[in-house]
């Protein structure tokens, strides 16, 4: 019971008579959780988000407007009794005017009549904030906000069928495989677009087929037109799903920037341990040796170091998921307004904490133990006698080749060389740093330039 009450006491001395140097260790743990929490939260907020966007699971493989003219009920039966139809609905959808204060004084705005927020109803969006519209109510999409910018509570104008009309924006919204990205999309009550676009009923019919290529569609497109012109629709637009494969190559090369700068983060958490071990256990070569004399074990000596470490390790860790998850949803937010994407409610996966708590915990603790390993095997003798700058096996020899070079010069080389290990650990930190930040630069400027274009 005594052995690990001392090896704690000195633990937490090793920790107290160093308070720049503790303050220093573990704004290094903190700064490296920080960054991967920040980097692995934004990456699946981002990741999250975009699935969501790019998601086609809800859009319609096809998808027939009849305009002013209303689609019966009864020939919504007959066309999912068709051959590889795998689901239809109707849907009422009014394409209007949105008066704007900006450009031509306009825009155009793309109205449907859909309250179905089931994740797999066939055009479902999710409502993020505010409430389902209501008479005189309309729930905008969110990235209607590049178009023109509003709030919760603002009022909208737009051309109706009477003339114009002004509807409160009660609600915000995202929409899977969001198509409308020339026009602003909104969302009413079907009924109170009806009334406003004076429809007697749904004109839109959306069909999910079952088996989609290029066949099926052309067959299943001539025998639903077929029907319902055998129906009296003579009229009907048809569209299919489409989606930009750009954005979606600038997406997978930022998630691959992304990957490589928390490969490069958890790289430098490990250099910076073992680099704070290896000093740490260079400063107390005497006190190692006095407790070998003393008939100290090599692992209970271990054992002392790995509880500062640890120490270190947990109220690093702490403060660094702390203050990583603020700083990642914050840079998911930033990322998303520039691309106009909604992230949706904020959802923090168990998988980042979980990965923090991993890297800043154990990491700390791996990487002291080969610096331990080696600095603890040292004998009673060799700690005794270990002090001072050694000049190396031929100092004379080298320094008649370097006359030439200033006595301070040599003095700070073998300073810096006499510790290869530390040394290379230091030079490769240096590296990778560059190189991040390269990589940062290198992005952000293609984006940048791709976004423009």
């Amino acid at each position: 019971m005594r052995s690990p009450s001392a090896l704690t006491r000195k633990a937490i001395a090793d920790i107290t008579r160093r308070k720049s140097r503790t303050v220093l260790v573990i704004l290094g743990i903190l700064i490296g959780v920080l960054g991967l929490t920040a980097v692995n939260l934004a990456d699946d907020l981002m990741g999250n988000a975009f699935s969501f966007r790019y998601n086609l699971s809800t859009l319609p493989d096809l998808a027939y407007n009849t305009q002013s003219q209303a689609i019966d009920a009864s020939l919504l039966s007959g066309v999912q009794r068709m051959a590889n139809v795998a689901q239809a609905s109707l849907r009422t959808e009014y394409d209007t005017r949105w008066h704007i204060s900006s450009g031509s004084g306009y825009a155009h705005l793309s109205i449907l009549g859909n309250i179905a927020t089931s994740p797999n109803a066939l055009g479902a969006f999710q409502l993020t904030s505010g409430h389902l519209p209501g008479p005189g109510e309309i729930v905008m999409e969110s990235s209607d906000s590049t178009v023109q910018p509003f709030s919760l509570g603002d009022t909208i104008t737009i051309d109706s069928s009477g003339g114009t009309a002004t509807l409160h924006i009660v609600g915000m919204a995202r929409t899977p495989g969001n198509l409308y990205q020339q026009n602003g999309l909104a969302y009413m009550r079907p009924d109170v677009l009806q009334h406003l676009a004076h429809l007697s009923g749904p004109n839109d019919l959306l069909i999910k087929l079952g088996i989609v290529n290029q066949q099926t569609l052309q067959q299943a497109e001539t025998a639903i037109v077929r029907y319902l012109h055998d129906h009296g629709l003579q009229r009907v637009g048809i569209s299919g799903q489409t989606i930009a494969s750009s954005t979606q190559v600038i997406v997978n090369g930022v998630f691959a920037v992304i990957r490589v700068v928390s490969l490069i983060a958890l790289l430098l958490a490990c250099f910076l341990m073992i680099n704070t071990v290896s000093t740490l256990l260079t400063e107390q070569i005497p006190i190692i040796g006095t407790m070998k004399a003393l008939g100290g074990q090599r692992v209970t000596i271990m054992r002392g170091y790995l509880i500062s470490m640890s120490i270190y390790a947990c109220v690093g860790t702490v403060f660094g998921i702390a203050l990583g998850t603020v700083s990642g949803a914050v840079l998911a937010q930033n990322f998303a307004a520039s691309l106009a994407l909604n992230l949706g409610p904020f959802t923090l996966s168990p998988w980042v904490i979980a990965v923090s708590l991993v890297v800043g915990l154990a990491l700390p603790l791996l990487s002291a133990l080969l610096p331990l390993a080696r600095g603890t095997s040292i004998t009673v003798h060799q700690a005794m006698t270990t002090y001072g700058v050694h000049t190396g096996r031929h100092p004379r020899k080298i320094g008649r080749k370097l006359s030439w070079v200033p006595q301070t010069v040599l003095l700070g080389l073998r300073g810096v060389f006499r510790k290869p290990i530390r040394a290379s650990l230091t030079l490769l930190a240096l590296v990778f740093c560059t190189a991040v930040f390269l990589s940062v630069q290198t992005t952000t400027a293609s984006i940048g330039a791709t976004l423009n274009e």
